[in-house]
């Protein structure tokens, strides 16, 4: 039952994400940027700490969908401030390193599981888990409220000098300001006019079709091979490590061959496909073949939707457009993340080939 239920979470999370965009983002436009994000960030703290007092399936279906509604406009807040400081170029080789911190999420989350799960008190682990996340998301926003920059001209670790020198080169990049309060109706209708727009949003979409491998899936594949409860969680945090290597690969090769965005795209996933190929075709008894298979396949398709997320808002011009395109391209991740769950049918373990063979046709050759 516990996997099901860990789904059906899933999918409320990515319906609370679809539920979130387009507000999101006009408020993210209306309201100062730090400010915004602080308090978003002291809601998602509150929600993940509701969670120990949930005392009914209900109550979790409720948090989960407002989790998802406040976590939806994190990464694009994120996003619009990599936008306000740094060209399109930098914003191309930097986007690996910004998602360092996301990628490697999993090497301290796997060792706080690792630990949490030899505690022998009446309150069940996964709540010291949601306790000490829930914790540490509040304090991110305590911070966030104080040294957040809302724009350049409002960045505290920059000289005035250093704040115009800024402010000019990313006009000069964008043409257009590097922010703007003002929703503005010809470039929303442009944005939804632009073919270029749903091509991302496509993108996000395919790519996402094959999220739950990591999310999901991960853990119940990871002990079908033979690993332990207690051994995945570690497995988990080797993964992380695994994604941050990557990330630090495609960095250099993104600074060094900036202008070919979509060929490192296609790189990359051609190593989740030979992945996927390894894990269809290697005898089911040879585990550990099977396993660094698994890894290759669900940290290296990521790198291409970092270089996608950026991409997204790099290449529009007009604040009001870029943030539009930001949001289709977060509706094609939700969808994909809302879909994705679905291909993993119980009756077709330990092997799951339809989903496999679905992955690589959606996701890593589309």
């Amino acid at each position: 039952a516990y996997p099901v239920l860990f789904i059906i979470s899933l999918l409320k999370i990515q319906l609370g994400y679809l539920v979130g965009q387009w507000p999101g983002n006009y408020l993210m436009q209306r309201l100062p940027l730090g400010r915004f994000l602080s308090g978003t960030l002291f809601l998602w703290g509150v929600i993940v700490f509701l969670h120990c007092v949930a005392t009914k399936y209900g109550g979790l279906v409720v948090l989960r969908l407002a989790l998802g509604t406040v976590e939806a406009v994190v990464v694009p807040a994120i996003e619009i401030t990599l936008g306000m400081f740094f060209n399109r170029e930098e914003q191309s080789f930097l986007q690996p390193i910004f998602f360092i911190t996301c990628l490697g999420a999993p090497i301290p989350a796997g060792f706080i599981s690792y630990g949490l799960l030899f505690s022998h008190s009446n309150v069940r682990p996964w709540k010291f888990f949601m306790i000490v996340n829930g914790g540490l998301t509040i304090l991110l926003s305590i911070l966030t409220w104080f040294y957040y920059p809302n724009n350049p001209a409002e960045a505290r670790f920059l000289s005035l000098e250093e704040k115009v020198h800024v402010i000019h080169r990313v006009h000069e990049s964008h043409q257009s300001s590097i922010e703007q309060k003002q929703f503005k109706k010809s470039q929303f209708v442009e944005c939804l006019r632009d073919p270029v727009s749903w091509l991302f949003a496509l993108q996000a979409f395919t790519l996402m079709y094959s999220n739950n491998l990591n999310y999901g899936q991960q853990n119940l594949l990871t002990t079908s091979l033979g690993v332990s409860d207690l051994g995945s969680t570690l497995v988990s945090a080797a993964g992380g490590g695994f994604g941050v290597a990557l990330c630090i690969v495609a960095h250099f090769a993104l600074k060094r061959f900036p202008k070919y965005l979509a060929l490192h795209g296609l790189v990359w996933c051609l190593f989740a496909l030979a992945g996927g190929l390894g894990i269809i075709f290697i005898d089911w008894n040879r585990k550990l073949p099977l396993l660094v298979c698994m890894l290759i396949a669900e940290n290296t398709y990521g790198i291409t939707y970092i270089i996608a997320l950026g991409w997204t808002t790099s290449s529009a011009a007009g604040y009001t457009k870029r943030l539009t395109r930001n949001a289709m391209f977060m509706f094609g991740y939700s969808v994909g993340n809302f879909v994705s769950p679905q291909i993993w049918v119980p009756s077709a373990a330990p092997r799951y080939y339809n989903a496999w063979i679905s992955m690589i046709f959606v996701s890593w050759v589309g």
